[in-house]
């Protein structure tokens, strides 16, 4: 059994991340500031929960220094947010990520690190499906969006070359995942929630960046789940790892399949797309699916089980986590 401390802990894939550990037998603490998760029906009643600022170096190291293994997932999520506060952003990308290096630096207990990073990290890739190998990009170093992207480099390159050489890492990066209590900040709640309120004021057509001809691929939460697993138990050192699905759809096709599930009949209309954005993304997972990862949902029921659980809620925000 390890001691086990997970930053960002209570967020969709952090707390997915908290359960399968604890169900290997692990002693697991989430370690959050609860800036997007004020409620933990996510978590195990088994995960210890603490608050904790990645900003603050002695909050940091005071838990660190009582665990074992350390997983960084602390990050501000939302396109919304890469583009209004990017100097947030990068604050948690650069100085959590320090505070976090730095704590280990200093352990004499820790013996693992696993960085989250983000898809994001390739911008434009010119190889679809992309493997981990290809350059890592920031296009526009104007553009406030690439405050995320650039952000998750730094933690990559910081894992890479600023953390203690005999301390075990991994590197993964999600594609897309999603499920329900992913939050509202990601495509397929925004569709759902559009998609639902098209169908109570009797629209005929919700409006979708670029027409929807973009084209991502989707990894469903307990997919993700198994494949974590994957990485915990069988994972080489010093690695990076893709998650995801290699079934890439243009997001036109996922809006008809979330369509196909209200009952009614909609139009797409288009509107431009924030500047910064990406045509194509979708993941080789090879070196993940030699680890033993297979993907078990198929994007329909994915989508079906995300489109009941938010059809349920209040998509206006006050019940959503």
């Amino acid at each position: 059994m390890k001691k086990i401390l997970v930053f960002g802990g209570t967020g969709f894939i952090g707390s997915e991340i908290c359960n399968i550990l604890i169900r290997l037998g692990h002693n697991v603490t989430a370690a959050d500031n609860f800036s997007r998760n004020k409620q933990l029906t996510n978590l195990n009643n088994r995960v210890n929960v603490e608050f904790c600022d990645i900003l603050s170096q002695v909050d940091v190291r005071n838990l660190i220094n009582q665990s074992d293994a350390v997983i960084n997932l602390a990050f501000i999520n939302g396109t919304q947010n890469f583009y209004t506060r990017p100097r947030d952003v990068m604050a948690v990308a650069f100085e959590g990520q320090f505070n976090v290096l730095a704590a280990i630096n200093s352990s004499s207990n820790v013996e693992r690190f696993i960085y989250a990073s983000s898809s994001e990290v390739y911008h434009q890739p010119k190889e679809v499906p992309t493997p981990e190998a290809v350059s890592l990009v920031v296009p526009d170093l104007s553009n406030n969006r690439y405050s995320y992207g650039g952000g998750k480099i730094i933690g990559e390159l910081t894992t890479m070359h600023y953390l203690r050489q005999d301390i075990d890492w991994q590197i993964f990066r999600p594609h897309n995942i999603y499920g329900p209590r992913m939050g509202n900040d990601h495509v397929i709640p925004q569709l759902i929630a559009k998609i639902e309120g098209a169908k109570e004021h009797g629209l005929s057509t919700v409006e979708v960046h670029a027409g929807g001809r973009t084209s991502r691929s989707f990894c469903y939460i307990t997919d993700f789940g198994d494949a974590f697993k994957c990485l915990w138990e069988k994972a080489t050192s010093s690695t990076v790892y893709n998650i995801g699905t290699e079934r890439e759809v243009p997001i036109s096709t996922l809006f008809e399949i979330l369509v196909s599930y209200s009952g009614i009949s909609l139009n797409i209309a288009e509107v431009g797309s924030p500047d910064g954005g990406t045509s194509r993304r979708c993941p080789c997972t090879k070196r993940i699916r030699e680890l033993g990862f297979d993907a078990k949902i198929d994007l329909e029921a994915g989508l079906k089980n995300t489109y009941d659980w938010y059809a349920a809620q209040d998509l206006h925000g006050s019940s959503l986590p």
